[in-house]
C-alpha cells in the first residue's frame, strides 16, 4: 500500500513539472500565451488605475485618434489588427509609450537594433534571480505553422545536396555542402509564437528604414464591411 502511494506521488510530481514548449500541446501552448495575455490587459489596467487614467479601451477616442495610435509593424507598414493590436495598446499604455511601433526581433537586428537590457530608475542594468540580464518580454503571438521545411533526400534515402552547373558541390559560409531543402506539410499543425518589441527598446536602430503607417488595407476592409451592411 505504501509502495503504490509512493508510486503515484512520484508520477503526480512528473505530471506537475513544467514542460517546455516544445513538450506541450497545442492546447497547453495556447493556455500558456492566453495566461500571458490576461497578465498583459491586467497590468495595463493597473497602471492605468495608477496614473488616474481611463484604461484604453475605455477611452473615447474619433476615427483619426483611433487610426493615429493605431500599433503597426514599421517594417512592413503594416497595421496589427484584432487580439494583437489590443495587447500592443495595452503594452503602449502600461509603458506610457508615444509611438505604435512594433518589430520582431530578426526586423530590428536587420536594421542595426540591438535589445537593450532593463534598468533601474538609476540606470542600473535589471538582475533576475539567477543573476542574469533582464530584457523586455515583448509581446507573443500566436500563430500556426502548417509546414516545414525538411532535407530533401533522393530515392536511397540519401540527403540531396546543391550543386553547381557543373556538378560541383555548392558550399555555405561554413565551408559545409548546401542541403537542398523541400516543403512538407505537418500531420498535425503546431502552434508558436513570434514575440514583438516596442521601437524604443532597441539601440542603434537605424530609423531611416522605418516606413509610415499603411491603413490601404484596413480602408478598404472597412469598405467592405459597409458594403455587406
Amino acid at each position: 500500500m505504501a509502495r503504490t502511494k509512493a508510486v503515484e506521488s512520484q508520477a503526480k510530481a512528473v505530471e506537475n513539472q513544467v514542460k517546455s514548449w516544445d513538450e506541450k500541446s497545442n492546447e497547453e501552448k495556447l493556455t500558456s500565451i492566453k495566461d500571458f495575455n490576461k497578465m498583459v490587459i491586467a497590468s495595463a489596467i493597473k497602471e492605468a488605475h495608477a496614473r488616474g487614467e481611463e484604461p484604453f479601451f475605455r477611452k473615447e477616442m474619433s476615427a483619426r485618434e483611433i487610426d493615429a495610435t493605431m500599433p503597426y509593424n514599421p517594417s512592413t507598414g503594416k497595421p496589427y489588427t484584432n487580439e494583437t493590436s489590443i495587447l500592443l495598446r495595452a503594452d503602449m499604455q502600461k509603458n506610457g509609450h508615444e509611438e505604435a511601433q512594433y518589430l520582431t526581433m530578426k526586423q530590428a537586428n536587420f536594421m542595426h537594433g540591438k535589445l537593450e537590457p532593463l534598468r533601474d530608475d538609476n540606470g542600473e542594468i535589471l538582475l533576475n534571480k539567477n543573476g542574469k540580464t533582464q530584457y523586455p518580454n515583448g509581446i507573443k503571438v500566436a500563430y500556426l505553422v502548417e509546414k516545414e521545411y525538411v532535407p530533401k533526400l533522393d530515392k536511397e534515402g540519401k540527403q540531396i545536396f546543391a550543386t553547381d552547373r557543373d556538378g560541383n558541390l555548392k558550399e555555405g559560409k561554413n565551408g559545409q555542402p548546401i542541403p537542398v531543402m523541400e516543403e512538407r506539410y505537418l500531420k498535425e499543425p503546431r502552434v508558436e509564437t513570434t514575440t514583438l518589441y516596442h521601437v524604443s527598446n532597441f539601440s542603434n536602430l537605424d530609423k531611416s528604414q522605418l516606413k509610415e503607417r499603411d491603413l490601404s488595407g484596413v480602408n478598404k476592409y472597412r469598405e467592405t464591411m459597409a458594403n455587406t451592411g
